[in-house]
């Protein structure tokens, strides 16, 4: 039997509590996350690897307890963000479908030097059952819709700086 852990609803070490059975799911559907154990960025997020994160390009998980919203979305962190996010929108149709009625953000940021496509919820580290839940079906969502499309763009675009 698990030991239920304790502590503040939020917080470093309640993130880490938040994400640390979400992320032996995500394990468990074939996500490796980045950077041990946690999952890449730690705190409120984690992140996954696309193949592509030696071009920074990966998936992001995101909670956060004081504004009681979570993120999912694909990360485009590259010199050459705009022409992989140009790319992968010419499939916004097959993408948008493929992530069902959730509403998807495609947005590219010059202020934040990169772009991302991302889908988000009301859910909070306060209510963590239903907020990995939302997390692991829409990550899987977002991996399905958009993997096969960004492996075509990497192939075919010959993008500068990515």
């Amino acid at each position: 039997l698990e030991r239920a852990e304790e502590g503040p609803a939020t917080g470093h070490a309640a993130y880490g509590r938040f994400f640390r059975p979400l992320t032996r799911q995500l394990r468990a559907h074939g996500f490796q996350p980045m950077g041990g154990r946690q999952g890449g960025w730690t705190g409120r997020n984690r992140t996954f690897h696309t193949g592509y994160e030696d071009q920074w390009i990966y998936y992001v998980l995101q909670v956060n307890g004081d504004e009681a919203k979570s993120w999912v979305w694909l990360y485009i962190g590259c010199d050459d963000h705009q022409a992989v996010l140009d790319a992968l929108s010419t499939y916004r149709d097959e993408i948008d479908a493929g992530l069902g009625e959730t509403v998807v953000e495609w947005v590219s940021s010059t202020e934040e030097e990169s772009s991302w496509v991302a889908v988000s919820n009301k859910h909070s580290i306060t209510e963590p059952d239903g907020t990995r839940v939302w997390m692991l079906e829409n990550l899987v969502r977002l991996r399905s819709a958009v993997q096969p499309r960004l492996d075509t763009v990497m192939a075919e675009r010959e993008i500068s700086d990515c």
